[in-house]
């Protein structure tokens, strides 16, 4: 059968099969992941499966499938292929019932939302620390641009202001545009109702971003950011359950596009979603919304969306809280 996963995927399940060999092989006091057997690595996923949440359980999975799938075509040792192409089965045929419907660690700590006053205050904290910290500036621009956009992190590395038909706009190559995944390769979000302020924030990210693009990778540039911005909100916020992170933003983004009465469709195109159900089944809800949602879709790129949410209908079924 034909491997469809992208490279990027395949080395992101290479990463975290390594990291579980490491822990199981922690678990039962071994020195390294590599004197532990992929049983008895299957045998520690499977444990911990209860105490993690779904999506990082198929994470797992997918990942030890994956590895053991090519440890079993790659290796001399007969014993040790029979031993990968089994787990490999075991897994495959594996539920996913016993799964946390949300996690206890530090991904299940993340908010959905930024609301203004947070932001305002993260904003004046990390203002504050323009000399203290080498990143400060870069994270100011990076939260300024992103909350009226909704930009996936990874997506700001491929960013570029235009001009679309006389009118400013910004256009992003789409995340997770593998697999018919994302409404085309490109996104266009139209920039003509934000402030001077927003659209400088954007061009001084973009020319920040090409600058320390030379030092070092984008990836790392976002996981110093990201961890900036943990210590930030926890300085700054109080304590809390749960703080916004770098992602947060863009459900902010998805609210307050709700909430400002966009359709699913047009919400959709501005997400880079291929289909105009995901927002309202990942995203965060209408309800979180605020208002001072400024940009718009293309309408090229709105009627490309795929139709596949559906709509509640007195009688059609058990109701729910909006």
């Amino acid at each position: 059968m034909t491997d469809s996963k992208t490279q990027k995927t395949r080395d992101a399940y290479a990463i975290c099969a390594r990291q579980l060999c490491a822990r199981a092989a922690r678990a039962r006091k071994r020195n390294a992941g590599f004197a532990i057997s992929m049983p008895e690595v299957a045998e520690y996923a499977l444990m911990i499966k209860p105490t993690v949440a779904r999506n990082t359980w198929r994470l797992y999975k997918a990942s030890l499938i994956h590895y053991s799938e090519w440890l079993a075509d790659n290796t001399s040792d007969p014993y040790v292929g029979e031993d990968a192409r089994r787990v490999a089965e075991i897994l495959s045929s594996d539920t996913e019932e016993k799964p946390l419907r949300k996690g206890v660690k530090a991904a299940a700590r993340k908010s959905k939302t930024f609301k203004r006053e947070d932001f305002d205050q993260v904003i004046e904290y990390v203002r504050a620390h323009y000399n203290k910290h080498r990143h400060a500036r870069l994270l100011d621009a990076w939260l300024c641009a992103t909350r009226p956009t909704g930009l996936r992190p990874s997506e700001w590395e491929w960013a570029d202001l235009i001009e679309f038909e006389g009118q400013p706009a910004l256009r992003v190559r789409n995340g997770k545009a593998t697999q018919g995944r994302a409404n085309g390769e490109t996104r266009t979000l139209i920039l003509d109702q934000l402030s001077e302020e927003e659209i400088t924030a954007i061009r001084d990210l973009i020319e920040m971003l090409e600058g320390y693009i030379i030092e070092t990778s984008f990836a790392r540039l976002q996981d110093l950011l990201s961890k900036y911005l943990a210590r930030a909100v926890r300085a700054c916020l109080g304590k809390r359950p749960k703080y916004p992170c770098l992602y947060s933003l863009r459900h902010q983004f998805a609210a307050d596009a709700k909430l400002s009465g966009a359709s699913k469709q047009e919400v959709a195109a501005m997400l880079g979603h291929a289909s105009d159900a995901t927002a309202g089944l990942h995203y965060a809800r209408r309800v979180s919304g605020q208002s001072g949602f400024a940009v718009s879709p293309v309408q090229q790129e709105v009627q490309t969306v795929r139709l596949r949410s559906t709509t509640f209908t007195p009688g059609s079924g058990p109701r729910f809280k909006p």
